[in-house]
C-alpha cells in the first residue's frame, strides 16, 4: 500500500508537474486574463522539459536540481499570489465537461492511478526513456531516445522528486489522463463553432463507443494524445488572436506548435504549414497584404524555429526513423491496400465493427460507403459556414490524411490528430445543419433530457460491453486484472512465484542475467541486469571483455532469438563468470533468471 507521505508527494509532483512552472508563465505573459489552465498545462510542460534538459547537459538533472527548482517556482508563486489578482473561475461549459469526463471516463482514471503502464510502447520506450532520464544526471549522446523526449522527461521528474521510480510510477500514469480531457476542454472554447451542442455529443459518443483514438487512449501513457493536445492548443491560440488581435497569441500559437515538436515528429508537419496557413488566412478573409502578414509572423515562428532545433539539432539524427524503415513497416503493401487499410483504420475507430472473416464484401461496402457519406457531408457544411474549418481542412486535415494513408498508414496512432479533428468538424456541420429542424428536434435542447442521457450513459459504463467496436472492452477491470496484478510493495507483475523468486534473498551488487526483457524493462531492473540472447551459442564470446569487468555498467546486452536450455547456459557461463557465482532463480517456459552473486 501507499503510504500517507507518498501519496501526498504524489499528488504534488502530479500537480506541480502539470500546473506549477505554468502558471507562474501564464501570469507573466498574459497578467490581464483569465485562467485557461489548457494553456497553463502546454506551459508546464514545455518548462519542465527545457530547464530539464538544459540541466542534464551541465551534469545537474539530479533530485537537488529538482527540489531546487521546486522551490523557485513556488517562491515566484507566492509573490504573483500576494500582488496580483487571478481569477480561477471556470465557465459553465468547462464544469460540464469535466464532469461528463468523470461520469464516463471514470474505469480510465482509475486504471491510470492505480495499475502501472500496461499499453506496449508506453512501458517499453516512453516511460523505459522516462526511467533513463531518472538515472542520468548528464545527457549522454549515446542513447536510443528515437523520439523527441517532452513526455519522457516530464515523467521523469516526478521521479526525480520521489527520487525513486516504483510508488511515482502510479503518479506518473495519472498526468497521462489530462492529456484527454484537456483536448475536450480545448474542443469547447472553439470560437467558430457552429452548434453548442457538438461538443457534449462528441464527447458523450467516443467516451463511451470504445474508439480507440479517443476512449482507449486515455491515460494509455502514449505521446500520440499528447501531440494532438498541443496542435490543438496552437489552434485555439490562433483563433484567440483572430478575434482580440493581441500579439501574444500569435507568439502563443507558435510556441505551442513547436512543443507539439518536440513531443513527437508528427507535430512537425502542423508546424511546417501553420505559416502558410495563416498568411492565406490573414491575405483570404481579413483583407491584409501578404508583406504585412509574413511579417507578423516572422518572429514568432523564428521563436518556435529556436526552440525546436536543441533538441533536433543535438540529437542524433540517425536515430530517426528512416524511410526505408517506414516502408518495411508498411510490409510491401501497393497503394490501393493503403488506401483500403486507412479506410478500415478510420471507420473502425468511429467504433463500427469491420471484419473481412465475418461480413461479406458487400456489407463492408455498403457501411463504408455510408459512413463516408455522412463523414464528408457534415466536413461540407462546416467548412461552408466557416473559413477557419475551411482552411484547416484543405491546409491540414486533407494533406496529412494523404500523407498518412501513403506513407503513415502503418499505425492508427499517426493519424489521431487528424481523426480527431475531422470528426469534430464533421459533428459540428450535422448539428448546425440539424437545427433547420430544431422544431421537430427540440427536446434534445431540454436541459432534464440532456441530464438523463447523461446519467443512463453513466450507468451504462458498469456493464459496457463492445456490440459493435473492434477491440475488447479496455474498461472491464476483470480483462485487466486476468494479466496484471496491482502492485505489492516495490514491484507489479502477474507472475508470483516469479517475483518471489527475484526478490528472495537478493542482495545489493547481486546481477540479474535473463532473457526476458518484459521482465526486466516493467520492473525498472535495466541498471542491474544482463540482457542475454537465447540463442547463441558459446557464450564467452557473447558475454566477455569489458561487459564483465564492470557490471554496474552493464545495461542491456543482447536479447531474442531461440531458447537455449538453463544447464547449457549455465555449463558455458562457468568460464566466464567463474564457478558458484550463477544460481537458478526461474525458469518456466522459455524464459529463464538468473541471480549472478556479487563478490
Amino acid at each position: 500500500m501507499i503510504s500517507l507521505n507518498n501519496l501526498l508527494l504524489g499528488m504534488f509532483s502530479l500537480l506541480f508537474v502539470a500546473f506549477g512552472p505554468g502558471f507562474l508563465i501564464y501570469k507573466y505573459f498574459l497578467p490581464d486574463k483569465k485562467i485557461f489552465w489548457p494553456l497553463v498545462f502546454g506551459f508546464s510542460l514545455l518548462t519542465i522539459f527545457y530547464v530539464s534538459f538544459l540541466a542534464s547537459f551541465i551534469g545537474m538533472y539530479n533530485f537537488y536540481f529538482s527540489i531546487g527548482f521546486v522551490t523557485l517556482i513556488l517562491v515566484g508563486l507566492l509573490f504573483f499570489g500576494k500582488f496580483k489578482k487571478i481569477n480561477f473561475d471556470l465557465d459553465k461549459n468547462s464544469l460540464w465537461l469535466i464532469l461528463l469526463f468523470i461520469l464516463l471516463a471514470w474505469p480510465r482514471i482509475l486504471f491510470s492511478f492505480f495499475f502501472p503502464f500496461t499499453v506496449g510502447d508506453a512501458w517499453a520506450s516512453w516511460n523505459r526513456w522516462a526511467v533513463e532520464w531518472f538515472r542520468l544526471s548528464s545527457f549522454s549522446f549515446v542513447n536510443d531516445f528515437t523520439y523527441p523526449q517532452l513526455l519522457p522527461v516530464n515523467l521523469s521528474f516526478i521521479y526525480k522528486l520521489f527520487n525513486q521510480v516504483y510508488v511515482s510510477e502510479y503518479f506518473s500514469h495519472g498526468l497521462t489522463v489530462l492529456f484527454s480531457l484537456f483536448i475536450l476542454l480545448l474542443l469547447a472554447h472553439f470560437r467558430s463553432n457552429l452548434s453548442h451542442l457538438t461538443i457534449y455529443v462528441f464527447s458523450l459518443y467516443f467516451l463511451t463507443n470504445q474508439s480507440s483514438f479517443f476512449s482507449v487512449a486515455i491515460g494509455d501513457g502514449l505521446a500520440d494524445i499528447l501531440v494532438a493536445f498541443f496542435i490543438i492548443l496552437s489552434l485555439y491560440l490562433w483563433q484567440e488572436y483572430i478575434n482580440n488581435k493581441d500579439r501574444r497569441y500569435l507568439y502563443l500559437t507558435f510556441i505551442m506548435a513547436a512543443t507539439g515538436v518536440l513531443t513527437k515528429q508528427a507535430g512537425l508537419f502542423f508546424w511546417i504549414v501553420l505559416p502558410a496557413i495563416i498568411i492565406f488566412y490573414d491575405v483570404k478573409f481579413l483583407g491584409d497584404k501578404l508583406r504585412e502578414s509574413f511579417k507578423r509572423i516572422f518572429y514568432p515562428f523564428i521563436i518556435s524555429l529556436i526552440l525546436i532545433l536543441p533538441w533536433y539539432g543535438i540529437q542524433q539524427f540517425s536515430q530517426v526513423a528512416t524511410f526505408d524503415q517506414i516502408q518495411d513497416a508498411l510490409n510491401g503493401r501497393s497503394i490501393l491496400n493503403r488506401i483500403l487499410t486507412s479506410i478500415y483504420i478510420l471507420v473502425q475507430n468511429f467504433g463500427i465493427y469491420l471484419s473481412v472473416d465475418n461480413q461479406s464484401d458487400l456489407l463492408i461496402s455498403l457501411i463504408v460507403f455510408i459512413f463516408g457519406l455522412i463523414l464528408l457531408f457534415g466536413i461540407w457544411q462546416a467548412i461552408k459556414k466557416s473559413s477557419f474549418y475551411n482552411i484547416l481542412w484543405w491546409f491540414y486535415i486533407l494533406p496529412y490524411g494523404i500523407l498518412w494513408v501513403l506513407i503513415y498508414s502503418y499505425d492508427a496512432r499517426n493519424a489521431f490528430i487528424v481523426l480527431i479533428l475531422a470528426f469534430f468538424i464533421s459533428f459540428d456541420g450535422i448539428l448546425s445543419y440539424s437545427k433547420k429542424y430544431k422544431d421537430y428536434i427540440k427536446f434534445i435542447y431540454n436541459f432534464r433530457f440532456r441530464l438523463l442521457i447523461v446519467f443512463i450513459l453513466f450507468l451504462s459504463v458498469f456493464i459496457q460491453r463492445p456490440l459493435y467496436s473492434h477491440i475488447k472492452n479496455p474498461l472491464d477491470f476483470n480483462i485487466m486484472t486476468s494479466s496484471f496484478t496491482s502492485k505489492v510493495g516495490a514491484v507489479s507483475i502477474g507472475d508470483r512465484d516469479l517475483v518471489e523468486a527475484l526478490f528472495n534473498d537478493f542482495k545489493k551488487g547481486d546481477i540479474l542475467l535473463t532473457n526476458d526483457q518484459v521482465l526486466v524493462i516493467k520492473l525498472h531492473l535495466e541498471d542491474r541486469s544482463i540482457m542475454v540472447n537465447d540463442s547463441y551459442l558459446d557464450a564467452s564470446k557473447s558475454l566477455s571483455g569489458a561487459y564483465l569487468d564492470s557490471f554496474e555498467d552493464i545495461d542491456v546486452v543482447l536479447w531474442q532469438g531461440q531458447f537455449l536450455r538453463p544447464d547449457e547456459l549455465t555449463k558455458s557461463l562457468e568460464n566466464v563468470l567463474g564457478k558458484n557465482r550463477l544460481e537458478l532463480l526461474y525458469y518456466k517456459g522459455n524464459r529463464f533468471l538468473y541471480k549472478v552473486k556479487s563478490l
